[in-house]
């Protein structure tokens, strides 16, 4: 299983096999749906504002094409209004 990691001032993201994983004030699974993920603002409460975008940047550093194309951020969970891609392969 191949790991890496992302590292930035004060949080870290890493790579385990197919899984992601945050690393800041406190540790949060970035679950994927296929060959995507959507990060939601909701489970980042607490966090230093803007940290989701800085999140889906670092995500993306790690992501192996094919695994995760495709990153959007949403500010409440299944509302197709309110989510935004940030990252695309297409």
């Amino acid at each position: 299983m191949s790991s890496a990691r992302v590292t930035r001032a004060d949080f870290s993201v890493e790579r385990v096999g197919d899984a992601f994983v945050y690393f800041g004030k406190r540790r949060i699974e970035l679950p994927r749906d296929g060959t995507g993920m959507t990060l939601v603002h909701v489970r980042f409460e607490g966090e230093p504002n803007g940290r989701v975008r800085e999140v889906a940047d670092a995500v993306w550093e790690l992501a192996e094409p094919g695994v995760l194309d495709t990153i959007e951020i949403s500010y409440r969970a299944g509302d197709p209004y309110e989510t935004v891609t940030v990252h695309s392969r297409s």
